[in-house]
């Protein structure tokens, strides 16, 4: 059986992510723009994708968000 704590852990960081950035997308668009596509920028399949990728690509958009946001400030 899978680690439940994952699923807590992936909550959080969407919302952080939805709430604190990115209010006005639907959640479809929010994943599909960011979470469920592949560096490569192509759309990966949602039900193949391990938790443990998905979670890695949440924080590293909330980490890419940050530097965008941060670069703009010093402006």
């Amino acid at each position: 059986m899978k680690d439940k704590k994952r699923i807590q852990g992936i909550l959080k960081l969407l919302e952080k992510l939805w709430l604190n950035y990115y209010p006005d997308m639907k959640f479809g668009q929010l994943l599909r723009n960011f979470i469920f596509v592949d560096e490569s920028l192509l759309e990966t399949e949602i039900v193949e994708q391990d938790d443990g990728m998905t979670l890695k690509r949440i924080k590293n958009v909330l980490e890419w968000v940050k530097k965008k946001r941060a670069k703009s400030d010093k402006r």
